[in-house]
Parts: structure tokens; sequence; C-alpha cells
């Protein structure tokens, strides 16, 4: 117990600090590097994604898009609209299958990843780099992802 909390403090200090300290691209490299992480997580979830080559083409394309985000920021208010058509769509899926006496299940899929991680870190990057109070705005969104989470 005591280990994980250690792990917590000292992983809470560095993400504060990233967060308010690093210039926007450097702290879009970390999301990138985070980003990879949680695509090669969301591969180990994905049924029928034994194969390396997919997992690492995956992940390279999945990783490649935050860049690329940043590269051209006109194309993050798409990123973000064509997830917010996917979210509202799972929501309305959620919200009707609740009418059911049996939901149908769900399972992840490649296209899921790209359409969960992906515009999430374009949205925190780019919330990063839109004016100087960015990175206090950063903060605070995770500020309210860890208090709801805890």
């Amino acid at each position: 117990m005591f280990s994980r909390v250690l792990t917590g403090s000292i992983l809470a200090v560095a993400i504060v600090a990233s967060t308010l300290f690093l210039p926007s691209l450097l702290f879009s490299i970390l999301i990138t590097c985070i980003v990879v992480i949680a695509t090669l997580e969301w591969c180990n979830l994905v049924t029928g994604l034994d194969q390396l080559s997919w997992k690492l083409g995956f992940i390279f394309v999945v990783g490649l898009g935050v860049p690329v985000q940043i590269l051209l920021p006109e194309i993050l208010p798409w990123v973000l609209g064509i997830a917010l058509i996917w979210w509202t769509y799972n929501s309305i899926k959620v919200i009707r299958s609740m009418k059911q006496s049996k939901a149908d299940g769900w399972k992840a899929k490649k296209l899921h990843g790209a359409l969960i991680i992906l515009p999430a870190a374009g949205a925190i990057t780019g919330l990063h780099a839109i004016a100087p109070s960015g990175p206090w705005l950063v903060l605070s969104c995770l500020l309210i992802v860890w208090t709801t989470d805890t």
C-alpha cells in the first residue's frame, strides 16, 4: 500500500511539473510517449490482434497522430468533432441498451482505440498550447479527473 502511495505521489509531482513548466512542444512529445504506451495497452485489449506487425503498425499510426495534430492545428477541430459524434453514438447505444433485458457485449477494436486515444491527446496538447493559461487549464482538467477517479 505504501509503495502505491509513494509511486502515485512521485508521478503526480512529475505530471504537475511537466504540465506547468514544459513548453508546449516538449509537453506534446511527452503526451506522444504516453499515447504510445496507451496504444500498446489498447492492443492487448483487442482480440484478434496477435500479430506483432499489426500492433506495431497501429502503435505507429496512433503515436504519429499527436505530432500531426500539433503540426497541423487546423485538423484538431475535425478530430474532436469526429470524437464527439462517436461518443454521442455510443452514449445513445448505452441508453438504448438499458431498455433491453440483455446489453450487447462491447469488444475493444482498433478503431475504438484511435477514437479514444487520439482525440484525448490532441485535446490536451491543443489546450496546453492555446494560450498562456493553457498549462493551468490542462492541470485543472487533470485535477477534475483525479478527484473524481479517487
